[in-house]
This record gives C-alpha cells, structure tokens and sequence, in this order.
C-alpha cells in the first residue's frame, strides 16, 4: 500500500507544478526586469529600489514565500485527509508530507538563486558572497515546525497556541539577531559560516520539530486529539450552549486516571490557581508602580526598584511556597496526618493515583510560571512598551546582544524554574507521606545539611579546613546519590514505575549536568560535581512522589 500512499501524496502535489514553473520564471526573470521597469522613476527612487532587487536573501526569501503558498494551497485544494485511510504507518505518512514540503520549497529556491547567480549576479551585488547554506538549514526547520503547529492546533487550546507563537517568535527572533546581532538598528552582517553551534541547534529544533509533527498526527489520525476544555468553554460562551457542553463534559471521562486527575483538579487544586492568578496581579502592579516611578520623577522606586526581574523573582519564590501549601492540603487533611479519606478509597491503583497527581502538579506550576512571570512581567514590560514607545524595546535588546554572558538569560530563569519546580515537589513528596514526625526529621535534617554546607563554603575557616570541606563535600555527594537511587529502586520494585520513565529521569538529568556544568562560576572541580549532584532533587519527586502515597495510602 506503500505505492497507492506515494501516488496519493503525488496527487496533492502534482496540483503546485504550473505554478511553480510560473514562479520560478518571474523570480529568475526579476532581477533584469525590474530595473528596466525601475529607469521610469526619478533618479534617486530608481536608485534605492534597484540595490534593493541586487540582493540574493530578497530572492530567497520571495522565493521561500511564494513556493510556501503553492504548498499551502496544493494542500487545501487536494483532499489531504484522505491519506488518513491509507494502510501505512503515522509516521511515514507525515514524515512524506513534511519532508515532500521541504524539497518543495527548498530545492527550487536554490535552484533559482543558481540561475541569478549564474546569469546576473555581479560585483555590484552586495551580498554575492554570502552562503545560502545557513538560510536553507533556517527554512527547513521554520517548515518543520510550521507542520508540526498546524497538526497540533488542529485541536486548538490556549497553552498550545502559546507554545506554537512562542516558537516562531523564537525562531524569527533567532534569524533576525544573527543577522543583526547589533539590533536592528545596527549594521547588518553577512552569514557567511555556519558555526558548529548553529548546526546543532537547528539540526535540534527540526528533529524534534518532526518528531513533534508525527506524534500530533498520529493523534490526529487515530482520534485521540481533543480540544483543550478552556478553549471548548469560550467557544460554548461565544456560541451560547455554554451550559449543555458543560453538564455533557462532566459525565464523560476517558479513564479513570482522568477522573481522578479532574476530581482532584477541582477540589484542590483550582484554589491554587485563584491563589496565583492573585500573586500574577500583585507581580504586575509592583513591576508597572517600578516603571511608572522612574518614568514620571526619573530616579528608582525605593520599595520595588528598577529591576523588573528581581521583584518578579521575588513573587514567584513567595508563590511558589504558597502553592507548595496548598497542593499539600489538596491530598491531606489540615494536619498533614493523613489523606483524604474519599481520594483513599477511589478505584484507581497507586501509579495511576501518583500519575495523575504528578500531572497535576505540572499543571499548577504551569499556571505558576504563565501568572506570575508571563502575565506579571510580560504584562507590565507590555504596557511600558505602550506607554514609552518601542525605544525601550530597542534599548533592551541592544543591552542584551552587548552582554558579556548571554547564556545567563536563558540559564538563569531556568535554574530559577528548577530551583522551584525542586522545592515544590520535593515538599509535596514529604507532605502527602502523612507522617509528621518524618516530615519535620527530614526537614530539620536538611536544612542542618544546608547550614554546615554554608559554613563551610562562605564561613571564616573556609581556607583552612580543605581535608574537612573536601570530605563534607563528598559526603553530600554521596547521599544525594544514595537516596535518589534507592528512591527510584524501591519505586520500581513496587510497580509504581515503568523502565521507560526511569530512563527518561536518568537522560534529563544528564542533560541538565551537561547545560549547568559551565554555568558554575567556579574554578573547583569539587563545587561544580556538588552543584551538578543537587540537580537530582529536580527528578527526585518522580520517584519520592509515588512512594509517598503508596505510604500513605497503605500504612
């Protein structure tokens, strides 16, 4: 059934060849139509619109744009949807389709841009000696993750939608610094090599672009994508049966993991929300009272600041502690003594308990960070923009391209998310166990841990007692290790993990050593392995979590 796929998906395409062709001669054609057209304008218009046409990134990019319109609407005119019946693999039939749109709108553009440089491209050319190999890596992953969008919001939600703008934004963001890495306002620089660096990460955003694009497909094709129930309840508002989808929504429920995740969404952990949605107001008021103040007398708000970052770190520290509260009580009683006794006695196992608790737990701290730090910071930096005009924006970004560590923008509010993330769930881990004697034990324990650490890192006797600080350091090192692995084998033994998710714990964890192992600022082999161990209390609570409720439940 491989050749009736490959003679369907020949079809769709088949329709883009005319106008390809049609395509392909006017582009070829431009640059010495163009300036003959262009000597019936005055002199210095004439001047200014044909150096504007003498540029080879103006004909791939209008190449780019007018072969990605062929394919869009190759597409919407032949029935895609029919390959969707076809006998052959999810992943064939989308890997075909994106792989086929890459080769439709690469292999032609560069085609083209031979043939103008071939017949008309001369010194007068500013870019002639450019490469055209970092652009065509850049349009094939903007394609990637174009598919990979459309198949996701083929069942749209609010989070998706994010994701996908954020994505793009990212991705445009990205070209536009590389070729203006001054700001916009600067020179531009000519692209000539691809560093290493470059290669890997658009080799990465494609990849997992595609692997993205087939798993939406696959749950596209196999019925399993569903519209998010935020998005269902605005569009029932909009078209006015808000109150029938809603009674429909409430008795239908695709496992019992997702009635357990939902009944627990809605007794406790919809109160957090109404709690962060509270912090988010409070962090955007504080940041727009810090920008309002210097705008209007010129000097820094006593109280807040000329940081935005800092206070909105602040909030979402104090938040996350105020969520760590209430997700605790979501499962226990007041005391923390024991757990519900309706939530106990629900006929879900205990992976599927932990599973849907851990999902949840996500999902608040997603709420968390959207909040506080999207609605708090972005807002507020949003209505600064509004208020002062885009030469914030430009002086901002021109700060951030002239910075010395670039990387911290990124590594900083993600160390600060793990640091979080670790808190949060480690302390749920040690709450929902219902035992208060162990949680106070543990914590005491730890927080005496922290405090010799301290002494010993920063402290008076800092230089003098190496051996000391050495083994106390080794002696972290190995507890860390130690608990996290007896954690996970006691977890597995009791059925409560799969291999596959010890495996995917093992690989993130690997992966946040390897990004954080430079980020250290220090020379001591020593303090990066202890800083890199502590990672482990970010995949601790896969572990920690089921157990604790195992406990819990079962004592």
């Amino acid at each position: 059934m491989s050749s009736a796929f490959v003679m369907t998906t020949r079809l769709i395409w088949k329709r883009a060849w005319l106008g390809a062709l049609l395509t392909g001669l006017v582009l070829v054609t431009g640059p010495v139509v163009m300036p003959a057209v262009l000597h019936l304008l005055p002199g210095a218009v004439n001047e200014n619109l044909a150096q504007l046409f003498r540029s080879q990134l103006l004909i791939l990019g209008l190449s780019w744009a007018a072969f990605g319109w062929l394919c869009i609407n190759a597409a919407y005119q032949s029935p895609l949807q029919l390959t969707r019946g076809l006998p052959v693999s999810s992943t064939r039939i989308a890997s075909w389709v994106m792989w086929s749109t890459v080769v439709m709108v690469v292999v032609p553009a560069l085609l083209i841009n031979g043939l103008v440089r071939f017949l008309f491209m001369d010194a007068s050319w500013p870019d002639r000696d450019c490469s055209v190999l970092g652009p065509t890596l850049f349009i094939t992953a903007l394609i990637m993750v174009a598919w990979s969008a459309y198949w996701s919001l083929q069942t749209p939600g609010f989070w998706r939608l994010l994701f996908w703008t954020s994505a793009v934004a990212a991705l445009v963001a990205w070209l536009i610094s590389r070729y203006y890495p001054e700001g916009v306002e600067g020179q531009l620089v000519p692209w000539n090599r691809v560093t290493l660096s470059e290669w890997l990460t658009l080799l990465a955003v494609t990849g997992c672009a595609w692997l993205a694009g087939i798993h939406s497909y696959a749950r596209i094709r196999c019925g399993a994508a569903v519209t998010s129930r935020p998005w269902s309840r605005i569009e029932d508002w909009l078209n006015g049966d808000r109150l029938q989808r809603c009674e429909q929504g409430v008795l239908i429920s695709r496992s019992r993991t997702q009635a357990f995740a939902r009944l627990h969404w809605r007794d406790g952990c919809q109160p957090a929300v109404l709690t962060l949605i509270i912090f988010g107001g409070i962090s955007l008021l504080l940041n727009l009272s810090g920008y309002l103040y210097k705008a209007a007398y010129g000097v820094e708000n006593p109280i807040v600041g000329s940081n935005p970052a800092v206070s909105t770190a602040m909030v979402f520290l104090i938040s996350s502690f105020s969520l760590l509260l209430t997700l605790g009580l979501s499962l226990t009683l007041q005391d923390f003594s024991s757990m519900k006794g309706y939530l106990a006695q629900m006929p879900v196992s205990d992976w599927q308990l932990s599973k849907a608790l851990i999902i949840n737990l996500l999902k608040s701290l997603g709420h968390l960070v959207f909040w506080v730090v999207i609605v708090g910071w972005g807002g507020s930096y949003l209505c600064m923009i509004c208020y002062q005009g885009l030469d914030v924006l430009k002086a901002d970004w021109h700060w951030m391209l002239q910075h010395q560590s670039q990387e911290y923008f990124i590594l900083v509010p993600l160390l600060l998310l793990l640091v979080a993330w670790s808190l949060i769930a480690n302390g749920l881990a040690l709450i929902w166990t219902g035992h208060t004697k162990f949680i106070e034990s543990v914590f005491y324990l730890g927080m005496a841990l922290f405090f010799v650490t301290l002494f010993m890192a920063e402290g008076p006797l800092r230089n003098q007692w190496t051996v000391l600080s050495l083994v106390w350091s080794l002696l972290i090192i190995g507890l860390v290790c130690i608990v996290t692995i007896l954690a996970y084998r006691y977890t597995y033994h009791r059925g409560l993990m799969t291999r596959r998710s010890i495996s995917l714990a093992i690989r993130f964890y690997l992966v946040l050593g390897i990004v954080f192992w430079n980020f250290w600022d220090t020379d001591q082999l020593m303090v990066r392995i202890l800083l890199t161990a502590l990672l482990a209390f970010t995949v601790l609570p896969f572990a920690t979590i089921p157990l604790a409720v195992y406990w819990n439940r079962h004592r």
